[in-house]
Formats: C-alpha cells, sequence, structure tokens
C-alpha cells in the first residue's frame, strides 16, 4: 500500500494527464471521432506503461506526443468542432499541465 502512495505522489502531475487523456479518448470515441479517441487512449498507456516498467524512452515519448494532442485540440477546440458540453479553455489547461511536467527536464515523471 505505501508502495502505490509513494507512486501517486512521485507522477501525480503525469497521471493527471494520462487520466484526463484517457477521459477525453473515451469521450471523442463516444462522439465518433474513434481515430482521435484512439491515439489519445493509445499514448495515454504508453506513457503509464513508461511509468510503470521504469522505461525514460517510453515517458517520453508518451509525453511530447500527449502534449502534441493537446495542443492540435486546442485548435479544434477553438474552431467549435469539440463534443459539447467541454469549454473550449479545457485542453489549454491540460497542455499547461503537461508543459508543466516537461519543463521541469525531469523525465522521470
Amino acid at each position: 500500500m505505501r508502495k502505490a502512495i509513494n507512486f501517486i505522489l512521485r507522477y501525480y502531475n503525469s497521471l493527471l494527464l494520462i487520466l484526463v487523456s484517457l477521459w477525453l479518448g473515451a469521450l471523442l470515441i463516444s462522439a465518433d471521432h474513434s481515430f482521435m479517441g484512439g491515439l489519445f487512449i493509445f499514448l495515454s498507456l504508453l506513457k503509464l506503461a513508461g511509468m510503470i516498467i521504469d522505461n525514460v524512452k517510453m515517458r517520453v515519448i508518451g509525453l511530447i506526443c500527449l502534449n502534441a494532442m493537446w495542443a492540435a485540440n486546442i485548435v479544434i477546440f477553438l474552431t467549435g468542432q469539440h463534443p459539447k458540453g467541454l469549454p473550449y479553455q479545457f485542453p489549454l489547461v491540460v497542455l499547461l499541465v503537461g508543459l508543466g511536467v516537461g519543463i521541469r527536464g525531469r523525465f522521470d515523471e
């Protein structure tokens, strides 16, 4: 139990990014945007697997790709092509969480 708590505390920002990305992926799949939703889910699981097996390359690839996906989604949300019910500022906030992980220069998250 203690090991799980330490894992969550150590990777809090990354886990938040992964959970929100998985949630949006599921939302996009349910709104008939299967490719984008599947890509979000795949990249989130890639980053999560890298965290669990302690593979730095998988974490870096997952972080960079998720940040790129969220940056692309800013454009999609601003043009009004997003699922209804989500404010257009939503992807910007999530992108900032992802950039916060990358800016620290610690890719062990």
